[in-house]
């Protein structure tokens, strides 16, 4: 279900939201209320009534109370509370008993939503999910487009001088010299660049040392 333009609006004011980062730490709060909302949902279909339901009930089983659990998943850590039925009938499924490393259940539940609208990020949530599991200063970085599109500024500007090229590999040449020519412009500082190089470092110790 799509959110209206408003919606949207109001909920970037409501929340301060000023960076994908900001929106990220949103969505991870959401899909921590989402995972309780379905497990409400879970123990009203074992029940067989609403929550907020009281006339008409068949079962002398009803609701008690919740029990706080804390689970690790690739959003990070957080606390749930799982509901309770009186006769302890209930065997959630979304997350279930003694299970506290729901890894993985992300993608189940985003599933749910992603039915038709977005079905080659569900297919390859594999290969789209170790993006979130970079830091948000990382982050920051990672998906910002200024310099692949400054490069490609500059190969469009040199080739405009010269539209035929005898072989391939004078084209190459070209461009070599003219990404050399780029670099030597790559001065602007990021944000909090201490802390991601120290971040990288550790990740990537092997690949950075020689740079260092």
């Amino acid at each position: 279900m799509a959110i209206a333009k408003e919606q949207l609006r109001q909920i970037i004011r409501e929340n301060d939201l000023k960076s994908a980062g900001d929106v990220y730490a949103l969505l991870k709060d959401s899909f921590k209320d989402l995972l309780q909302e379905l497990l409400e949902a879970e123990l009203d279909v074992s029940l067989g009534y609403d929550k907020n339901e009281k006339h008409g009930i068949e079962t002398d089983n009803k609701r008690n109370g919740h029990t706080p659990k804390t689970v690790k998943s690739e959003f990070g850590e957080f606390q749930l509370d799982i509901p309770r039925d009186r006769n302890g009938e209930f065997e959630p499924e979304i997350v279930p008993k003694y299970c506290r490393d729901i890894s993985g259940i992300e993608e189940k539940v985003i599933s749910l939503y992603g039915g038709k609208k977005y079905p080659y990020a569900i297919s390859n949530w594999d290969v789209i999910s170790p993006f979130f599991q970079f830091s948000d200063d990382i982050r920051r970085i990672m998906y910002t487009t200024n310099i692949i599109e400054g490069v490609n500024r500059q190969f469009r500007k040199v080739k405009k001088t010269k539209s035929v090229f005898p072989n391939d590999t004078a084209l190459e040449k070209m461009l070599y010299l003219a990404s050399v020519n780029v670099m030597k412009k790559w001065k602007m500082h990021y944000r909090n660049w201490d802390l991601v190089l120290s971040q990288l470092s550790l990740l990537y110790d092997d690949r950075l040392r020689p740079y260092l």
